[in-house]
């Protein structure tokens, strides 16, 4: 049903406006959902360019595998819900809220992953942010 079959509806007193209120609010909440799922893809980081890598995540490409080995970071990341990622997908997640604090919601599009596996994959890695952030200032990794 669309919504302006929705509105004809009330306005010829078929339904009563609660009804309106909660059908409208189940149409916007599919469409929504809708737009969501045909526009997340799945992470590759080879989709980036060089220039494209660094304003996203503040390295090169090819640091962010360095990192991962400098950071000890695991190459499979699972969460409790068992959702899993690779490790330089967690690593770019990290890195792309420590560059700009987005909403999960805006990343959610980025990584083509939902809220809670976002923020299941990035929160164990969060303690070596402190590590990255030296590396980054000591030079170990040229950014």
């Amino acid at each position: 049903m669309e919504l302006r079959n929705l509105y004809a509806l009330l306005f010829d007193k078929h339904i009563s406006y609660k009804q309106f209120i909660v059908l409208r609010r189940r149409i916007r909440k599919s469409k929504a959902l809708e737009e969501d799922a045909w526009k997340e893809e799945a992470f590759e980081l080879d989709r980036y360019s060089e220039k494209e890598c660094r304003f996203y995540f503040r390295f090169k490409r090819e640091h962010l595998d360095q990192l991962l080995n400098v950071l000890r970071f695991p190459k499979v990341v699972k969460t409790s819900s068992k959702d899993s990622a690779s490790g330089i997908e967690a690593l770019c997640i990290v890195l792309r809220r420590l560059t700009y604090p987005n909403r999960w919601m805006e990343l959610r599009k980025m990584f083509g992953r939902s809220q809670g596996c976002l923020l299941g994959c990035s929160t164990p890695l969060y303690g070596s942010s402190t590590s990255l952030l030296l590396c980054y200032e000591r030079g170990t990794i040229n950014g």
